[in-house]
C-alpha cells in the first residue's frame, strides 16, 4: 500500500527548484536568493609600510591609550594621525567620523608590551629583584625608575633589544590578524640592507 511521506524542508525544497529550473524559461526564484545570498568579492588586505606602521605604533604609545591614535586607510595603506597636539587635521580623511572602515593602530597596552613585558624580562634576568621592579609599577614614574634601575646594572641595552623583539613580532601578529601586508619586508638574516626595527 502506497504511504504518504513527508520530505525533509530541506529535500521539499531542492526537490522544487530543481523541477523549476528544467523549465527553458525558468528564473531563479527569489527565495533562492535570500536563502544563498549573493557571494561578494573579498576586500584586497591593506598594505602598509612595516616601518611607518611602528612609528604610528610608538607614536600611540608614548602616552595613556587614545590621548594620541593613528589609523589606517585599508583602500591606500596611508596611516593618519589624531592627537589634541595636531592642529592641521588635512589628511585625516572627510568620512572619518562616520565610517568604520579604517583600522586603529594599537597601544603597547593593547598588545601586553607595557608592564607586562617589563616583568616577562625581570623573571628572565633578575628574577630576586621581582618585587623590588613590582613596587615601582604602584607609583607614577614607574618607567624612568625601572630604566634608573637597570642602567645601575648594565642591563639597559639588553632591555631595549628584548623590547624591540616583542615589539616587532606582536606588531607583526596583530598586523596578520587584521589582514594587512606589508611593503617593505625584511629580507633574510644575512643580507645587506636589512633595517631594524627603532624607537622615536
Amino acid at each position: 500500500m502506497y504511504r504518504n511521506r513527508m520530505l525533509p524542508a530541506c529535500s521539499a525544497f531542492q526537490y522544487l527548484l530543481s523541477c523549476h529550473l528544467r523549465s527553458p524559461l525558468a528564473t531563479v526564484p527569489k527565495i533562492f536568493h535570500e536563502i544563498v545570498p549573493e557571494m561578494k568579492p573579498a576586500d584586497p588586505p591593506a598594505r602598509v609600510r612595516f616601518s611607518e606602521l611602528l612609528d604610528a605604533f610608538y607614536f600611540v604609545s608614548v602616552d595613556i591609550s587614545y590621548l594620541h591614535e593613528a589609523y589606517i586607510n585599508p583602500a591606500t595603506g596611508k596611516i593618519f594621525y589624531v592627537s589634541p597636539e595636531i592642529e592641521d587635521e588635512s589628511e585625516t580623511p572627510d568620512d572619518f567620523e562616520t565610517s568604520d572602515r579604517y583600522i586603529a593602530v594599537p597601544h603597547k597596552n593593547d598588545l601586553n608590551l607595557g608592564r607586562d613585558l617589563v616583568f616577562s624580562f625581570v623573571d628572565d634576568e633578575l628574577p630576586e629583584h621581582f618585587e623590588t621592579v613590582a613596587g615601582f609599577f604602584r607609583r607614577k614614574g614607574a618607567y624612568r625608575r625601572f630604566k634608573d634601575f637597570l642602567y645601575r646594572r648594565d642591563l639597559l641595552d639588553k632591555w631595549h633589544a628584548f623590547e624591540s623583539r616583542a615589539t616587532e613580532n606582536e606588531l607583526r601578529a596583530w598586523a596578520k590578524a587584521q589582514g594587512i601586508e606589508f611593503t617593505d619586508e625584511r629580507p633574510q638574516a644575512g643580507q645587506e640592507g636589512t633595517p631594524d626595527a627603532h624607537r622615536p
